[in-house]
């Protein structure tokens, strides 16, 4: 069986290996990132939906968006108002956690958010406002998909983009152990370089070959939060650059978390089907 599904820290990654890198043009959207969100059971309310609207509205930049959105949270107290109906995934199994407050089971944050309901409205309203900007740029390697975590997550967590140091369970399956996720990363991704980050391939093919890849990603977990949208985020990416750009607004975030279950569990088959069925013709 698989390691498990869902999030837990060792040392800190060197800063070279979390620095953002230069963005680019890949820009997944509003749309195509609350999809993706809501395969890891994570939705914006109506409130933050108004607010992101208002933002357009006034020609905000990013940066006075984000801004925005943690003095919301951080001075105005109304934090609360946000998190009401707020939709969040499941959290880790186990209590002893080096990444959570004393005593808690809320995840520290650059806020320092004691409710679980607060922390999870903020960090879908400011991910949802980064799913807005380009991603960062780059070789499509280990570091690339590091950076990518931590350009949806840098506001919310110190450890953005480093590699997790504690063990990390859900379901009563283990996901990959923290002293053996840099090396599987390595591999995973050399693999995939050898493979010319399946550029050149069939729709069937790629499909095929990134469920694989996709699986032995989500196998690896290697981040202690954020790790479905990172991977997602990532994905779309990867299959624009192999020419097979995705249609992530046809996708059913229910379908593709089964289909990321059964992949853990070894069975591709539904997520490769699913890929090809979001391919772009």
């Amino acid at each position: 069986m698989r390691p498990a599904m869902h999030p837990v820290m060792l040392k800190s990654a060197p800063r070279k290996f979390v620095r953002p890198l230069e963005p680019g043009r890949f820009v997944l959207g509003r749309e195509r990132f609350a999809r993706i969100s809501a395969v890891a059971g994570v939705t914006l309310t109506a409130e933050m939906g108004e607010v992101m609207d208002r933002f357009e509205r006034e020609g905000l930049s990013v940066v006075a968006r984000r801004q925005a959105i943690r003095r919301r949270f951080a001075l105005s107290g109304r934090a609360s108002s946000f998190a009401n109906g707020l939709a969040t995934g499941a959290n880790q199994d186990g209590s002893c956690d080096p990444y959570c407050y004393p005593g808690a089971s809320v995840l520290k944050n650059r806020l320092g958010l004691r409710g679980q309901a607060e922390l999870a409205a903020f960090e879908a309203f400011i991910t949802a406002q980064r799913g807005e900007e380009p991603l960062p740029r780059g070789p499509l390697g280990s570091f690339h998909y590091r950076a990518i975590h931590h350009h949806l997550f840098c506001d919310v967590f110190a450890w953005a983009g480093k590699l997790r140091t504690a063990r990390l369970a859900k379901g009563g399956s283990l996901f990959c152990a923290p002293e053996h996720i840099n090396g599987a990363l390595q591999k995973l991704f050399a693999r995939l370089r050898t493979d010319r980050f399946l550029r050149n391939q069939s729709a069937n093919e790629f499909a095929r070959r990134s469920a694989e890849f996709l699986a032995a990603l989500n196998a690896i977990h290697p981040f202690r939060d954020g790790n479905r949208r990172a991977q997602l985020a990532y994905f779309a990416f990867l299959a624009a650059r192999a020419g097979h750009p995705l249609a992530l607004q046809r996708m059913k975030p229910d379908a593709m978390l089964a289909a990321m279950v059964a992949s853990f569990k070894s069975d591709e088959a539904p997520l490769a089907a699913l890929i090809e069925g979001l391919i772009e013709r």
